[in-house]
């Protein structure tokens, strides 16, 4: 049979669980968090503009040459 100092040590090992992963799931998170915050840095970092060509309307990089790589593009270096 249950005594009732069984049922409150039962209840405390319980809750000392359910506090233990609620613990270890913050410190998770917050890991997540910081790794998430590095990525969306690095992203956009990478992400350039773009330019339109106007002979034939095909965007390119702004920061590459202004080339479409058609002969008669007008950022062609000729």
């Amino acid at each position: 049979m249950l005594s009732p100092l069984k049922i409150i040590v039962l209840a405390g090992i319980i809750a000392g669980v359910w506090y233990a992963f609620r613990w270890l799931n913050r410190i998770g998170d917050r890991k997540a968090e910081q790794v998430g915050k590095k990525g969306r840095e690095q992203r956009a970092a990478e992400i350039e503009d773009m330019v339109r060509c106007p002979v034939c309307d095909t965007y390119i990089a702004a920061g590459a040459p202004k080339d479409c790589g058609r002969p008669d593009c007008p950022g062609r270096a000729n």
